[in-house]
């Protein structure tokens, strides 16, 4: 199994959080426990010149900040289960991957995983 980064800009972390807390009715404490389970590393959130060029690939505005991260930090694979991510013109800029499309490649158990997986 290879390993994992979750890389995201600081925003997301702080939505994360409040979702957890508002929705799931997760303790502070409950949050920063699985969190800390998780290799996170969180990066600046984007500048508004990336996030006005990054709004021109996908659909949904509200998204453009993610697909701007994802291509300033350089990520292997964007993760996402929203259907606007999958566009042609976000899929022709970066690697999109369904949550259980990620984790088989991880686990080297999907298509791709042999080399991409291990690193090879």
């Amino acid at each position: 199994m290879g390993n994992v980064t979750l890389v995201t800009p600081e925003y997301v972390v702080r939505e994360a959080r409040r979702v957890l807390s508002v929705k799931f009715a997760l303790t502070e404490e409950a949050i920063e426990t699985g969190l800390a389970e998780i290799a996170v590393a969180a990066t600046p959130n984007p500048p508004v010149a990336a996030v006005a060029e990054a709004a021109m690939l996908i659909q949904d505005r509200a998204d453009a900040p993610v697909v701007a991260a994802a291509l300033q930090a350089k990520v292997h694979a964007l993760v996402t289960g929203d259907i606007h991510f999958f566009s042609p013109a976000v899929q022709a800029s970066i690697r999109v991957l369904t949550p259980r499309q990620a984790l088989d490649l991880v686990m080297g158990s999907g298509p791709g995983a042999g080399s991409e997986a291990d690193g090879s």
